[in-house]
């Protein structure tokens, strides 16, 4: 058989002269791994058996990703050619960039290793005379008072307490980049203030609670003449007209 050289990437003598079923063996490095052919072949009516050996690369260097940016590896040591590496956040951290499996070729890594960093919002509370709503998607708790462990992207919602009523700041609070979006609900005393009036109407009965009413007459001697004999308190407002009444009295009649 001619002359048979290993691969560069292969261990192992040249053969030559080689006689009729005789062998030639090649291997692979230590830190290395066949990637084509056959490590043994024999020389069969002048002619070699089988495939050249090719190896692959040295192994891909070593990923400490578990002391970087939060994230934490599995099997990243000694990887060779086509192997992969797996990477997660650790608990309480989130993706900022990178990938999550990247994959030794040719002695390199391709792709970006995981990196995580706490996205996290810190703790927000209900402030007076409100709470945390059903309605809140944080990744752990929300317990009428506060909303924890909420993960970017995700919100937490107010609502008041019962018998209050929005004043201002938002139902709504998303944490983005570990920051709460928006400002406080402040909620307030639903009920309305003391009704202005127009002195010709007498109070019958009146609550300025949220719901309540507010019920007018005329006085005798005069008559309704406009807005309304019952008002409503509602989200803190009057809704209606003060009533306005007017003399019962006829105009002098002139004779022809």
């Amino acid at each position: 058989c001619p002359l048979l050289k290993p691969h560069p990437s292969a261990l192992g003598q040249a053969c030559s002269g080689a006689k009729q079923w005789e062998m030639c063996t090649f291997t692979c490095p230590a830190d290395s791994k066949p990637r084509a052919g056959t490590e043994t072949r024999f020389c069969v009516k002048g002619q070699w058996s089988g495939e050249e050996l090719q190896c692959s690369q040295r192994s891909c260097p070593e990923i400490l990703g578990s002391v970087l940016d939060g994230s934490s590896s599995s099997g990243c040591s000694g990887k060779l050619d086509g192997e992969s590496c797996s990477f997660a956040c650790q608990p309480g951290k989130f993706r900022q960039s990178g990938d999550y499996v990247i994959t030794c070729n040719e002695g390199a890594w391709s792709g970006v290793p995981l990196s995580c960093a706490d996205t996290s919002c810190p703790i927000l509370k209900a402030v007076q005379n409100t709470s945390v709503a059903p309605d809140s998607r944080p990744s752990t708790l929300y317990n009428g008072k506060e909303c924890k462990f909420t993960a970017a992207g995700e919100i937490c919602v107010f609502e008041c307490l019962p018998n209050f009523i929005h004043e201002y700041g938002d139902f709504v609070r998303l944490c983005s980049n570990g920051k709460w979006t928006g400002e406080d609900l402040q909620c307030k005393a639903a009920g309305c203030s003391p009704l202005v009036r127009d002195s010709s109407a007498v109070v019958t009965a009146c609550s300025e609670e949220e719901g309540g009413q507010c019920n007018f007459a005329c006085p005798a001697g005069s008559l309704h003449h406009s807005g309304s004999l019952s008002l409503t308190c509602s989200n803190g407002e009057w809704i209606g007209i003060p009533p306005v009444c007017i003399p019962n009295v006829c105009e002098d009649l002139l004779p022809p």
